[in-house]
């Protein structure tokens, strides 16, 4: 995992090089740090709760989990956090989501499913829902930064996170 992790991290410095090129507006103090809230949320979180959980759950019930999630974990996410108006009709949508989700995905979380795929679900719950979260938290940005800076960032500060994440948490061979 460690070299795709490397790969994004130097696709992250390649595109700030190329922001710098294209954009005159700087970030300030306020924007750095969400910059790298919504890196870690979109990168570090949201990858390294998937890359865990997938240990546990096939990619097309992980694809379908978090496919299933997103729209409505963005809606959600983007009303709570005011960028999103609310609406009767939007909540309902939710509602509905939600309750398909659960008849779904319910048989599946009973007392008959394994504790690792369980887990896994839950991870890749977890990480559809930081991945949410940090795209809400970017709109503010994306209005004030060109995306190439905004995806620049968040992929070069999330890349190097990860690195991070993998160090602490994988098994290495012995000798390195």
């Amino acid at each position: 995992h460690l070299r795709r992790v490397a790969l994004r991290v130097a696709a992250g410095g390649i595109l700030l090089v190329a922001a710098r090129f294209w954009s005159a507006v700087r970030p300030n103090a306020r924007d750095i740090l969400l910059f790298l809230a919504t890196g870690f949320l979109n990168i570090t979180g949201a990858y390294g709760f998937l890359f865990w959980g997938m240990q546990f759950v096939g990619s097309g019930l992980s694809a379908v989990i978090d496919l299933s999630l997103i729209p409505v974990l963005l809606l959600a996410l983007g009303i709570l956090f005011g960028e999103d108006a609310w609406s009767a009709r939007k909540i309902a949508g939710i509602a509905l989501g939600v309750a398909g989700l659960l008849v779904i995905f319910a048989p599946r979380l009973g007392g008959d499913a394994p504790t690792g795929e369980t887990l896994g679900i839950a991870a890749i719950v977890a990480s559809t829902l930081v991945y949410c979260l940090g795209s809400v938290l970017s709109r503010p940005l994306l209005r004030l930064h060109p995306v190439l800076l905004v995806s620049g960032v968040e992929m070069l500060f999330g890349g190097l996170g990860l690195c991070v994440l993998s160090l602490l948490v994988e098994d290495w061979p012995a000798g390195l």
